[in-house]
C-alpha cells in the first residue's frame, strides 16, 4: 500500500452489474476488472465515450476476481502535450 495510484485509463461504462473501463486509446493499456467502487460524480460520465484517468486501487474479490477500486478522477484525453526544446538545451543537459 502506497496509497492511490493511475489504475485505468479509458470510457467508464455500465454494464448492468458494474462499471467497466474500456480502452480510449491506442497506448494505453488498462486491467480487465470490474469498478467495485467509485465516487458519485463519476456517474455523470458513465456511457458519454469521454476519456477519465481513474486513481484508486487493485484489490480482489473472491465471487469476482479483480476489481478496482476508484477514490478520484479527472478527465484525460488520449494525446501527450509535448513541448519542443531546443537543441541547445539537449546539448548542454548531456555535456
Amino acid at each position: 500500500g502506497c496509497g492511490d495510484a493511475p489504475v485505468a485509463h479509458g470510457f467508464v461504462e455500465d454494464v448492468g452489474w458494474a462499471l467497466i473501463v474500456e480502452p480510449a486509446c491506442a497506448v494505453h493499456c488498462n486491467p480487465a476488472a470490474p469498478v467495485s467502487e467509485w465516487p458519485p460524480d463519476i456517474d455523470a460520465w458513465v456511457g458519454r465515450r469521454i476519456p477519465v484517468l481513474l486513481y484508486g486501487s487493485v484489490g480482489w474479490k473472491d465471487a469476482v476476481g479483480p476489481t478496482i477500486a476508484v477514490s478520484d478522477w479527472e478527465l484525460e484525453s488520449c494525446t501527450v502535450s509535448v513541448v519542443q526544446r531546443p537543441w541547445g538545451l539537449v546539448k548542454r543537459l548531456y555535456r
